[in-house]
């Protein structure tokens, strides 16, 4: 049965018409992780860099790796707003991005904030082969396009609604390399993103669903 897919959510809501993927809190993860049946992301995020250790989250990525329900490595990246140190994040970047290659890890999912050309030549330099996801994408056209090199997909949430980047990348990306989804933030469900894409796009919410749908089954293969 097609399903409505969030590709990006920092909350459960167990909804049976969605898939959703699961973000996350490092501070809340265990050694012994329960076996549920949501997909999720660990990583170390860049906003956490000065909080928490690398030598701290090995081991709970390693524990994390074998969990039949992991879904990807992330999310990991570069944020040179946040105020944590920025050469620490670029450190601890690079070292996930070889845990990732170390450990076959089959999926990236990358937070940036005017850092993508650091990003993309980091990408470069480790040689990643993996399926990127570009969460919250809302820069250039020029950009994604740089991103492509790689196998990359975007996703969009709450800033369809107001910014003209998100907009525009929306409505001119091909659309096999899209999704949608709700991060952390309590305005809109993904129910509202969904129906605002379909507007962008002129497309039906049908024909969303469905082209969203072979997305997550592409990307998670």
């Amino acid at each position: 049965m097609t399903k409505f897919v969030d590709i990006h959510s920092h909350a459960i809501t167990n909804d049976p018409a969605l898939i959703e993927i699961i973000v996350a809190n490092i501070h809340t993860l265990t050694i012994a992780p329960p076996i549920t049946n949501t997909k999720i992301c660990v990583g170390l995020h860049p906003w956490e860099v000065d909080s928490f250790e690398m030598e701290r989250f090995k081991p709970i990525l390693k524990h994390y790796l074998s969990n039949p329900n992991f879904f990807a490595l992330g999310e990991i990246g570069l944020d040179k707003v946040h105020k944590a140190d920025y050469k620490k994040q670029m450190d601890i970047f690079e070292h996930q991005l070889d845990i990732a290659n170390n450990f076959r890890i089959p999926r990236i999912v990358i937070h940036s904030v005017k850092a993508h050309s650091e990003i993309i030549q980091t990408l470069k330099s480790k040689n990643i082969k993996q399926k990127i996801l570009i969460h919250d994408f809302y820069s250039s056209i020029e950009t994604a396009k740089q991103y492509l090199q790689f196998d990359t997909y975007f996703s969009f949430g709450k800033k369809i609604f107001t910014n003209e980047k998100a907009q525009q990348a929306l409505r001119t990306l091909p659309q096999d390399r899209i999704f949608l989804e709700t991060d952390d933030q309590l305005d809109y469900n993904i129910f509202d993103i969904y129906q605002k894409a379909c507007e962008h796009l002129e497309i039906s919410l049908e024909e969303l669903k469905e082209i969203l749908f072979k997305n997550f089954q592409h990307f998670s293969s």
